[in-house]
């Protein structure tokens, strides 16, 4: 999952609730057609008048594709699913569209004054919706997709009840910005979607009508929290990350909108680039005073991240467990590492020493995406020859990251598909080329270690 948006608030927020909307795809997909490409797309609005809308709300249009019937039981809950999809529309119009939810192309998201309020009705309706539709179902088979989707709501309304108390806002904007154009500006994107990513860069620059500067949403937002003092400031090494990349992540727009000859970009994106400083220019003077020194989270927040990923073992007992886990670990190494050494023909006995030697072997430039082939390749011969699962007829997807994707997420990673009205695109391996320095350091031209 991609979500784009770097205000951890919101993040939190919406990952639990990308989660919820990605089970409730899961239940959906089996009845959605492949969408038109014409009937997923809105029209590029003109400069200066207001991008139209889709006459259709997105749920209303991906349950308006259903495919040969199916059970009874099954639409019930393909349309109980569709009460989180909507709302995950109305929040992340970016993720959603991305997730296959039609009908979001040109949709940004929603940063006004309000927006935690917005958000949490939104949630608190179709929370309500969801216990009512419990309470009257019958068949324990939709009954059980109904709790899932309960529990995974009142999770996230949970996240963001505490981050509201805990947490100081902060949003990564250029980061924001450039996630939420690379969801339409893909190769597997049909062309005539890739070019409403204008009337979505116009829009984050505040160049459409009715809409302001994302930079200016944002910054207006974060101000409106700093007067509590007790809220835990973002960690001082994230933003300066964040603030390091934003002149990588314009410079990656402007290559994608040149790459599929989108023409008219230019000035507002210059626009956005001067939106983008001043927003600097506040985070250091405001922000930056707040921020605290490591990634320590409040002792709530990080029981509630772990809740996320299902975990609900108190921390002490789990840090305990990890310890111990660590330690096995440590001693498996160390039993290993003079071996591995000897091999080598190193003059070393202790694991540390073995890692920083090997970690010295790195792929650079042309030789990463060879490399990788080639050990798939491998992998994929064992796999058949040991009948372990069955494989695709075709060659695995991976490519080399851009300088903007790499600073996005500087490791190796996975760029699925939409799950909703996918029509073949497939999920792609993106291996970052040049890993992100950090501030003040030169940036490293090398790829990843050796898989």
């Amino acid at each position: 999952m991609y979500a784009s948006i770097s205000h951890r608030r919101a993040r939190r927020w919406l990952f639990t609730l990308t989660l919820t909307a990605t089970i409730a795809a899961v239940f959906v997909a089996p009845g959605i057609a492949a969408p038109k490409p014409a009937s997923h797309v809105a029209a590029p609005a003109q400069p200066g008048a207001p991008a139209s809308r889709a006459a259709k709300s997105p749920a209303a249009q991906t349950a308006a594709s259903a495919q040969p019937k199916q059970p009874e039981w099954v639409q019930r809950s393909n349309a109980n699913s569709q009460i989180l999809i909507e709302v995950f529309a109305k929040l992340a119009p970016e993720q959603a569209g991305r997730m296959g939810v039609p009908g979001l192309d040109a949709e940004i998201l929603d940063l006004k004054p309000g927006y935690e309020q917005r958000g949490e009705e939104a949630g608190k309706a179709a929370l309500a919706a969801l216990q009512q539709r419990l309470q009257a179902e019958k068949d324990p088979r939709v009954r059980e997709d109904l709790e899932i989707l309960i529990d995974r709501s009142q999770l996230a309304r949970e996240g963001h009840e505490l981050e509201h108390k805990l947490v100081l806002p902060y949003f990564d904007v250029a980061g924001t910005v450039f996630q939420g154009l690379r969801a339409l500006l893909d190769d597997q994107v049909p062309a005539e979607r890739r070019a409403v990513a204008l009337v979505r860069l116009r829009k984050y620059a505040g160049a459409e009508q009715d809409y302001t500067p994302t930079a200016q949403l944002a910054e207006a937002r974060m101000r409106e929290r700093l007067p509590v003092k007790e809220l835990v400031g973002p960690a001082r090494e994230e933003i300066e990350r964040d603030l390091a990349q934003s002149s990588t992540y314009v410079k990656g727009i402007a290559q994608l909108f040149e790459k599929y000859k989108i023409a008219d970009y230019q000035k507002p994106l210059d626009d956005l680039q001067k939106q983008l400083a001043a927003y600097e220019t506040f985070v250091r003077a405001e922000i930056v005073p707040r921020a605290r020194t490591d990634f320590r989270q409040p002792p709530e927040m990080y029981a509630y991240a772990l809740k996320q990923f299902g975990n609900d073992m108190p921390v002490p007992e789990l840090t305990s467990r990890a310890a111990v886990a660590f330690e096995e670990l440590q001693n498996q190494m160390q039993a290993m590492a003079p071996r591995l050494a000897r091999e080598k023909g190193w003059n070393l006995t202790d694991y540390r020493d073995v890692l920083k030697e090997l970690k010295k072997s790195q792929l650079a430039g042309d030789a990463i995406l060879p490399f990788y082939e080639k050990r798939i390749q491998d992998v994929e011969e064992i796999i058949r020859r040991e009948r372990i699962v069955t494989l695709p007829q075709r060659n695995m997807r991976v490519r080399l990251a851009s300088e903007a994707e790499a600073a996005s997420i500087p490791a190796p990673n996975m760029q699925p598909p939409r799950l909703i009205g996918n029509t073949g695109e497939m999920g792609t391996f993106v291996l970052p080329l040049q890993l992100p320095a950090k501030p003040g350091e030169q940036k490293l031209a090398r790829g990843p270690a050796r898989p």
